[in-house]
């Protein structure tokens, strides 16, 4: 699923660029690797966590509180 997260940003910036014909400029060049570099940091410190829930089901709500 982190793949396609960062896939989608990088299809979205390809395909403007290409179909549409958007200019890089710097700030724009800034902004999508930061961005990008985002995603990328995030997906790694998932890892981990998604790796070792491989095969297990994702943990249970917490309770919600009632009122008596």
């Amino acid at each position: 699923m982190l793949v396609m997260q960062n896939f989608n940003k990088v299809l979205i910036i390809s395909l403007g660029m290409f179909l549409f014909h958007e200019h890089m400029t710097a700030l724009s060049f800034v902004g999508c690797s930061v961005s990008l570099l985002g995603c990328f940091a995030y997906g790694k410190l998932r890892l981990p966590t998604e790796a070792g829930m491989k095969g297990k089901d994702p943990p249970a709500a917490p309770p919600k509180a009632v009122k008596v």
